[in-house]
C-alpha cells in the first residue's frame, strides 16, 4: 500500500463485523483495505496470553454466529469451539441451582424439576426456534431496511401465529408465563426484562446453548482474518484511522505520518458508532448531523453498562464450583457477586510454565483476593481488570458497553444506531456503519457486517451474488457498478 493509495471500500476495525464486511466486499470484486489500529485481528473477540496460556480476555462465549454465515464466508468454527454438556451452569451460594442441557430431553426433564411443565418447554422451544427461522426468512436480522418494532411483529406473527406478541411485548411480561419467572430471569438479564421480547429472544436465538472459542477467540478471529485475504483483502495493522472529508463527502482514511488512503465507493466503520466524533472532522459533523443526533452520540459515549471484567491468574489448577470436564460456562449469584465465569485452562491445559486462568464477567463489590477465593478456592498470583477505560482505549468503546449500543429503546431496529440511521448509513454520505452498534446488536454474530457490506453493494449498483437477505427483500442496485 503506497501513499495515496486508491480502493473501492476501507473498512476502519478488523473485528468480526469488520473482517466479515471485507470478505464479502472483496468477493464481490471490490478492492478493500481493513485498517486495525492492534496489532492482532479479532477486536474484542481475541483472546490474550499468560506464559502461553490463551485465555478469553473479553468475549468468553460462542454461539449466534449462524452456522449458515460462517459458511458463507468458508469457515468452520466448529474446531475452533469447546461444547459442553450441559453448555452453562447455574450456582447460587456455593450450590448448583441449574442445568441448561444441550438434549432437549434433558433439558425438559430439568426445568420441568423448576416447575416448568412440558407443554410450556415445547412452547418456549418453538418461539425461540420460530424467531431464528422467521427473523431470516422476513429479513428481521437479514436486511439492508430494517424494520420497525411494530412491522417486524407483523411479519414475525404472519410467518408463525404467537410470535408477533412474543417479540413485541416486554420479555418480563409473556416470558415468566410460559418459563416460570426464576428460568425467564435466568435467561435474560435484568436491564433488558421490561425491553421489547426482540432483545432477549435475539440473546437466545441458539435456544441459550453456548460453548467456549478454543484459545478465547483467537482461533476463529484468525479464521476470519484468512477468509478476508482469501477474498481478496488487505488488512493493515498497527494503524490508527481518522476519516478523510473533502466536498461534502468521505473520501477515505488519513493514517498516522500524513498518508492518506482514498475509498472511491466509501468507508465502512465497523467499531463503536460513539466513536464517530473522535473519527471525523468537526465540520463533517456540523454539515450532516443535527444537535440531537450529535447528542445522541455524546450520551452514547458516556452511558455505561456496569459490567466488571476480571481475569484471575493461578500458579496452580484452580478448583471449579462444578463438576463436569470441561467445565461449563458458570453462572454465579453469590453475596456480592452476579455473573458468569469460565476455566478456559481447565479445558485447554495450559503449557509447562503458563498459568491457569479463570475469567469472570458480571457485577461483583469483592476484590480479586475476594473472588479468587470464590471461583477457584485460593488466592491468584495476578489479576488482570478490563475496565471502561481499558475499553475505550484499546477497543475504541467508549461506554464499555458489550453491545456498545445498549439493546434498549430507542436503539432497536430501524433505529438503530440512532433513529434514521437503519439501512447502515450515516449522514454523512460516503460513510457507512457496520459494528455491535449496527442492527441487529451486539455478541459475535457478523450479521451487522454482512448486511452493511451488502448495502455498500447495492449503493455502488452491483447485485450481490453471496448473502443471505431473502431475495424477494433485496432492493435493486442504484449505482453504476464497478
Amino acid at each position: 500500500m503506497g501513499q495515496g493509495a486508491r480502493y473501492d471500500y476501507v473498512v476502519i476495525g478488523a473485528g468480526h463485523n469488520g473482517l466479515v464486511a471485507a470478505t464479502l466486499l472483496a468477493y464481490h470484486g471490490a478492492r478493500v483495505l481493513v485498517v486495525e489500529s492492534r496489532p492482532v485481528p479479532g477486536g474484542e473477540a481475541h483472546g490474550a496470553s499468560a506464559r502461553g496460556s490463551w485465555y478469553p480476555r473479553i468475549a468468553y462465549a460462542i454461539g449466534l454466529m449462524p452456522p449458515r454465515l460462517a459458511s458463507l464466508l468458508g469457515v468452520n468454527i466448529e474446531p475452533y469451539t469447546i461444547w459442553t454438556d450441559p453448555s452453562w451452569v447455574v450456582v447460587v451460594d456455593g450450590h448448583v441451582h441449574l442445568r441448561w442441557w444441550r438434549s432437549l430431553e434433558r433439558l425438559a426433564a430439568e426445568l420441568e424439576a423448576h416447575g416448568v411443565s412440558r407443554s410450556s418447554f415445547s412452547e418456549a422451544i418453538s418461539i425461540f426456534r420460530g424467531f431464528a427461522r422467521c427473523g431470516q426468512s422476513e429479513g428481521i436480522l437479514y436486511t439492508v431496511d430494517p424494520p420497525s418494532l411494530g412491522e417486524a411483529a407483523e411479519r414475525l406473527e404472519k410467518c408463525q401465529p404467537g410470535l408477533g406478541e412474543a417479540f413485541e411485548r416486554p420479555w418480563a411480561e409473556w416470558a415468566p408465563h410460559i418459563l416460570t419467572e426464576e428460568i425467564a430471569d435466568a435467561l435474560n438479564y435484568p436491564v433488558f426484562a421490561w425491553e421489547p421480547g426482540f432483545v432477549g429472544l435475539y440473546f437466545n436465538m441458539n435456544i441459550a446453548v453456548w460453548g467456549q472459542p478454543r484459545r478465547g477467540y483467537t482461533l476463529v478471529a484468525h479464521a476470519l482474518e484468512a477468509a478476508a485475504r482469501r477474498a481478496g483483502a488487505e488488512i493493515l495493522y498497527g494503524a490508527t484511522a481518522k476519516l478523510a472529508y473533502e466536498r461534502g463527502r468521505v473520501v477515505g482514511v488519513e493514517l498516522p505520518g500524513g498518508r492518506r488512503v482514498e475509498a472511491a465507493r466509501g468507508v465502512l466503520l465497523a467499531a463503536s458508532i460513539a466513536c464517530l466524533p473522535r473519527l471525523a472532522p468537526p465540520e463533517a459533523l456540523d454539515a450532516h448531523l443535527s444537535k440531537s443526533e450529535k447528542a445522541a452520540l455524546a450520551e452514547l459515549s458516556r452511558s455505561d453498562l456496569s459490567i466488571d471484567r476480571v481475569n484471575l491468574f493461578f500458579k496452580g489448577e484452580p478448583v471449579a464450583p462444578v463438576k463436569w470436564r470441561p467445565v461449563p460456562i458458570v453462572a454465579l449469584e453469590a453475596r456480592g457477586v452476579s455473573g458468569e465465569a469460565v476455566y478456559p485452562t481447565l479445558n485447554e491445559p495450559p503449557p509447562p510454565r503458563g498459568l491457569h486462568v479463570v475469567s469472570f464477567s458480571g457485577i461483583t463489590s469483592l476484590d480479586a483476593i475476594e473472588l479468587s477465593t470464590l471461583l477457584a478456592g485460593s488466592e491468584p498470583a495476578g489479576a488482570e481488570s478490563v475496565t471502561r477505560d481499558t475499553l475505550e482505549r484499546e477497543y475504541c468503546n467508549p461506554n464499555g458497553n458489550p453491545n456498545q449500543v445498549p439493546m434498549v429503546r430507542p436503539h432497536l431496529l430501524d433505529s438503530r444506531p440512532l433513529p434514521g440511521w437503519g439501512p447502515y448509513r450515516t449522514p454523512i454520505p460516503g460513510l457507512y456503519h457496520a459494528a455491535a452498534s449496527s442492527h441487529p446488536g451486539g455478541q459475535v454474530t457478523g450479521i451487522p457486517g454482512h448486511n452493511a457490506a451488502i448495502r455498500a453493494l447495492l449503493d455502488a449498483g452491483v447485485r450481490p451474488r453471496r448473502h443471505l437477505i431473502p431475495p424477494r427483500l433485496l432492493p435493486e442496485p442504484r449505482g453504476g457498478g464497478w
